[in-house]
């Protein structure tokens, strides 16, 4: 019986040694971890003020660091740094659905989103003129018309105002009576900026980056950025070859100077890159809201301006960071947005940062050798 008590007791204590150890060794693999980690994070996060509110605008255009945002890209001239908000409430049409499409616009008197009223008879996010049902919204707040965005005066040098966008988001929380809470609501901003009207059900479904959300769920909404090198640049109207086409590449620079339908009245509005679509019972509510951040430069703007600063290898991070965010979410789909830009930005540093450029180094040598 003693025999059988000691062995017991020995097979206690090695399960209790092979567990402390078990536990050291997490704790130093964590911390090696965290110190890996951390490396890259730094490594990251050596950039501009302006590199980094453009990172902080892509990644999350609604919080509040993001206000003044810039393109740390030349030219580097002094920039109005504006951001604007619109709000309003969209309804789900008579064949129970609904949508918002989003057109990022530099004027105040451009359209800036159509949307669906309780006409809609639709089940599509269509927004083409003359569609029963549709309803505009405007960017009130920004500073300038298209007229004066498209008035080059006698030079480019004394262009009145030009602009380009650095972000922009938009949101959709669901506001009817609880009675008729129900349905989906699918949130959606095109990686490549490509038009979105006409969009579907089944288009959003197909589509890896499209957000769903029960409405009993917390708010759904997107983001995108200025992506392209036009798109970081103040646009060149002076060989626009009409005056809708001049609307288009200064008040629309997300557009790549396609309107939104090929409707007469449509040659002037800009394609829509964002959609926000819900399903649901007729006569529903939803509230919407636009936050855009921008930059003017021009005459008009002459004692409205701050300084900017080129960061290109800031801005190199930024976008290298805001690429890998897609495929991080979709391996996460839980982990909340502020989380996975963190991550990121720790994968960037990992692969531009000093042992990642030894090892570029490394490479070219020997293959140069």
């Amino acid at each position: 019986m003693s025999v059988v008590i000691s062995t017991a007791k020995n097979n206690k204590k090695t399960q209790k040694k092979n567990k402390n150890q078990q536990k050291k060794k997490n704790t130093q693999v964590k911390r090696v971890m965290g110190k890996a980690m951390q490396g890259g994070l730094d490594a990251a996060v050596s950039m501009s003020p302006c590199a980094a509110k453009y990172y902080i605008a892509s990644v999350n255009p609604f919080h509040p660091s993001a206000t003044g945002a810039c393109v740390p890209s030349r030219p580097t001239r002094p920039s109005q740094k504006v951001t604007t908000k619109a709000a309003f409430d969209i309804v789900v049409g008579t064949a129970g659905v609904g949508f918002c499409l989003v057109t990022p616009c530099l004027s105040k008197n451009g359209c800036y989103a159509v949307y669906s009223n309780s006409l809609y008879t639709g089940t599509t996010a269509t927004g083409t003129n003359g569609t029963v049902g549709i309803s505009y919204a405007l960017n009130s707040q920004a500073p300038y018309t298209q007229s004066e965005l498209t008035d080059s005066g006698a030079a480019a040098s004394v262009q009145a105002a030009a602009g380009r966008i650095v972000s922009i988001a938009a949101s959709i929380t669901y506001t009817g009576t609880e009675l008729n809470r129900g349905g989906l609501v699918r949130c959606f901003a095109d990686p490549a900026h490509e038009n979105l009207n006409g969009y579907s059900i089944s288009d959003l479904d197909s589509r890896n980056e499209t957000e769903m959300k029960r409405t009993d769920e917390r708010t759904c909404w997107v983001a995108t950025n200025a992506i392209t090198a036009i798109e970081l640049e103040y646009p060149d109207i002076s060989q626009a070859p009409s005056v809708a086409d001049a609307i288009l590449l200064s008040s629309y620079p997300f557009s790549g100077g396609n309107c939104l339908s090929s409707n007469a009245s449509d040659l002037d509005k800009g394609s829509a890159v964002i959609v926000l679509m819900v399903t649901g019972t007729a006569g529903n509510t939803y509230h919407v809201e636009i936050v855009q951040h921008a930059e003017y430069v021009g005459k008009l703007t002459e004692g409205k301006t701050s300084e900017n600063f080129a960061d290109s290898e800031g801005l190199e991070k930024a976008l290298a960071a805001l690429a890998k965010i897609p495929a991080l979410k979709a391996a996460n789909p839980k982990m909340p947005m502020g989380k996975l830009a963190k991550q990121a930005l720790v994968s960037v540093g990992k692969e531009l940062g000093p042992v990642a450029l030894k090892v570029g180094k490394s490479m070219i040598l020997a293959a140069l050798a």
